[in-house]
């Protein structure tokens, strides 16, 4: 059966090309409601296929056609193969996915000088969105307990997660964010979808004086051994720049980020796209922050709200 493949990761699209007819890319590994993961074969990556509906990420195909997603989700299994048949398809079982005329999208971040009089205008956006709209269950409840000197209130990781925050915010000690590695339920826990807002922010806000303490090839590391395979793919791809498309466009929108930018974000996952922003707000704070070394350290987790 052959489904048209509607979009996909720009980068995806040329390694997938690159291998000869009849190379093994990987096989099918978990199965979702939309999205479908198959791990690489040489079990370091993973490719997803995602119905319409799902944001845009590094290293993923999408299928627009519900149906033709359906039939795959029910007649494929675990381990299948997926084959590199060359002329821009792939074949999983008696699925053929054509990409030859699929739209190509960047999950790459490129960088930019800050403006900070626009950053400010873009952290009143985002704290009054959080404020109104973010979801609660992660890292904002934390953010917020902390504030309103609460975190008696919180669970056993938000409470974890509003130290690690304090610690942040009030020294600007960046070795406390392999703290946030892992913390948290779920495929993505809360900290790591924290920590691909915070990390994605400074990326692409260049010429700020924080640096990280640990090198690429220590988080790495540090990674693979404290969150899920799912999760610590996200944050692979965030350390060399490529990130969903969602939070790509509130980043890189700077001050014109508006409402619907916004709500695009925050609707991924449960909590995942709200604890993706807490992680845009901090970072973009740290960064004005970073310009007045002379300010009040007291006043900064406070400043937050």
């Amino acid at each position: 059966m052959h489904i048209a493949v509607t979009e996909l990761d720009g980068q995806l699209k040329e390694q997938l090309i690159g291998n000869n007819a009849g190379t093994i890319v990987g096989e099918l590994n978990r199965k979702y409601r939309r999205v479908i993961n198959f791990v690489t074969t040489d079990q370091q990556s993973m490719i997803s296929m995602a119905m319409d509906s799902i944001v845009p990420a590094p290293s993923m195909i999408k299928i627009a056609d519900e149906d033709s997603f359906r039939r795959f989700w029910h007649r494929t299994i675990f381990a299948e193969k997926m084959i590199y048949l060359g002329r821009q398809q792939l074949r999983v079982s008696h699925f053929v996915l054509d990409f030859s005329q699929a739209t190509v999208w960047s999950s790459q971040l490129g960088s930019a000088i800050p403006v900070y009089d626009q950053l400010k205008s873009q952290v009143e956006t985002i704290d009054h969105f959080l404020m109104d709209y973010g979801n609660r269950q992660g890292i904002l409840a934390a953010l917020y307990g902390l504030q309103q000197d609460r975190v008696d209130k919180l669970s056993i990781h938000q409470r974890y997660l509003a130290e690690q925050l304090n610690q942040l915010c009030v020294e600007r000690d960046t070795r406390v964010l392999k703290n946030f590695l892992g913390v948290g339920i779920g495929l993505t826990p809360s900290g790591d979808d924290f920590l691909t807002g915070f990390l994605a922010t400074w990326q692409y806000w260049q010429n700020h004086q924080l640096e990280l303490v640990d090198s690429k090839q220590d988080w790495l590391d540090l990674i693979k051994q404290h969150t899920t395979f799912v999760s610590g793919q996200m944050l692979k791809h965030c350390f060399f720049g490529r990130i969903n498309t969602a939070l790509k466009t509130v980043i890189t929108k700077g001050a014109l980020v508006n409402k619907n930018d916004l709500q695009t974000l925050v609707a991924i996952g449960s909590s995942s796209g709200t604890d993706m922003l807490v992680g845009v707000l901090i970072g973009l704070q740290l960064i004005i922050k970073s310009k007045f070394q002379r300010g009040n350290k007291e006043d900064d987790v406070k400043g937050y709200r």
